[in-house]
């Protein structure tokens, strides 16, 4: 915690030498194969590893976790234009922690999809998707969730598209037993917490005109027992299910290229109005800003390329605990610089270059300036 805004780097006395240790592995494969014209596979294999500690004065916590996943898919061509992709997924989760103690989850799904081209201007997209998920403590929770969209290309550069589909979200096992003290709010655990399940409706335009992109589009999700932090007034906080909630708003973008100062100039700008309801207490859902612009500015010539990106976030309107910190607005600004040469590509960042001290959720300071020098090749 720090005394306020203007001075998001001092601590308590106390508090000095805080510090979290964590070590991540995360390791992946992938065979493709294209059996003939029609048909292909894909196989998808994945391990993550994921160990922390903290050291702070009041609290001592660790965690040890693993994540397995696999994932098999299939694509054809049927009549020789139309996408069939039939798939299966798999995940485990196993931890070890003080504030969660022993505990498993694992995941299993299906799903097809179909994408049928009525002519060259008109297609639909149909898929369904089936989920298991178990948890420690839990009976399996399951849900079929289908989806369709339309696509229709009423100019070679205009598309209209409309979706609707439903979803399904497994609690995590941090949410369902997270037991533990930090910074004076007390975390308790709720493992009866349900999965959140909601569908979801999006309208969609996008036109091409010469070297310029503009899309905008109408989307409205409604959800059953959406998953949601609850504090009470001892500023005890654990995950519980929201009755009913609802979120709409609309989107619109505009991207583009042109010739600058002997170089290609590139350029992209979108905004998002975003309107949350809790729709059991007739209030905003906590922690969600009603409007996002982000903007971003690169330029290229030769070997070198320079950008920058700029992200503003309105202030969010509802906290869960402490509503009577200052809440501010996030203006974030990065800067990237890039060389490309014969054996790979050196880019320098500076992220929030500008400093600016923020938080999404009350007293968690957001990362402040910090600089980035990275090496990527082919081999």
């Amino acid at each position: 915690m720090w005394p306020d805004q203007s001075r998001a780097l001092e601590v308590a006395p106390e508090a000095i030498g805080d510090h979290i240790r964590s070590e991540k592995l995360h390791a992946a494969f992938q065979w493709r194969k294209v059996q003939s014209r029609n048909l292909a596979f894909r196989l998808r294999l994945s391990s993550f590893a994921n160990n922390w500690t903290d050291y702070f004065h009041d609290s001592h916590d660790y965690s040890r976790a693993r994540t397995f996943g696999a994932e098999f898919q299939t694509d054809y061509l049927l009549a020789n234009r139309h996408p069939l992709t039939v798939g299966f997924e798999t995940r485990f989760d196993r931890v070890r922690a003080n504030i969660f103690g022993r505990r498993k989850a694992k995941d299993l799904a299906s799903y097809v999809q179909l994408e049928w081209h009525f002519s060259s201007r008109w297609l639909a997209n149909l898929g369904v998707r089936q989920d298991f998920h178990w948890r420690d403590g839990m009976s399996v929770e399951r849900q079929l969730s289908p989806k369709l969209g339309v696509v229709w290309h009423y100019l070679p550069t205009g598309t209209f598209r409309a979706a609707v589909g439903s979803g399904f979200r497994a609690a995590s096992i941090a949410e369902a037993y997270s037991q533990t003290f930090v910074s004076g709010i007390q975390v308790r655990p709720n493992p009866d917490l349900k999965a959140e399940r909601g569908w979801t409706a999006e309208l969609g335009v996008t036109q091409r005109v010469g070297n310029l992109s503009a899309s905008a589009s109408l989307f409205y999700d409604r959800f059953h027992d959406l998953i949601e932090p609850q504090a009470d007034v001892t500023n005890t906080v654990r995950f519980a299910n929201v009755t009913e909630a609802r979120l709409q708003g609309s989107e619109i973008g505009v991207q583009g290229a042109t010739h600058v100062l002997q170089g290609t100039a590139r350029f992209s700008v979108n905004y998002v109005y975003l309107d949350t309801r809790d729709l059991t207490l007739d209030e905003p859902l906590a922690y969600r800003a009603r409007h996002t612009l982000q903007n971003s500015l690169s330029w290229s010539r030769g070997r070198w390329t320079f950008g920058l990106d700029y992200r503003y976030v309105s202030r969010i309107e509802r906290v869960q605990i402490y509503w009577r910190d200052e809440r501010v607005p996030q203006k974030v600004l990065d800067l990237r610089a890039s060389l490309a040469t014969g054996v790979g590509v050196f880019t320098f960042e500076v992220d929030n270059a500008l400093n600016y001290a923020y938080t999404q959720i009350e007293r968690n300071l957001q990362p402040i300036r910090s600089f980035r020098l990275s090496y990527r090749a082919r081999l």
